[in-house]
């Protein structure tokens, strides 16, 4: 199976000055790609974030069907499911592409 790689824009806009847990709506942007560097024509997206780097607790899951269109996708977390964040801790993200994990660049 085809490891993809992307290219990855997150704006993760947190206001620090809040204490308590909060709804939030994150947009998140990126590219998609195989392993050759074509962009992928469609695909699904899958995001995770969780409380600690390693063995931390699952605080948000999503999925987004369809969401590569030409090698592009734009999702909203937030928006399928509840993501309630407290703006005063530290979050780790995990991405899937078509159910393969991301990794990261190779650059």
């Amino acid at each position: 199976m085809k490891k993809y790689v992307f290219w990855m824009v997150v704006s993760l806009m947190l206001l620090p000055f809040a204490v308590s847990q909060t709804e939030h709506l994150i947009p998140l942007q990126g590219q998609a790609s195989d392993s050759s560097g074509n962009l992928l024509s469609t695909g699904n997206v899958s995001v995770r974030i969780y409380d600690a780097a390693i063995g931390g607790n699952l605080v948000f899951n999503a999925g987004f069907i369809n969401a590569i269109q030409n090698g592009i996708y734009d999702v909203l977390l937030g928006s399928t499911a509840p993501l309630s964040l407290d703006n005063t801790k530290k979050y780790f993200m995990e991405i899937d592409i078509n159910h393969e994990e991301v990794v990261g660049d190779d650059t």
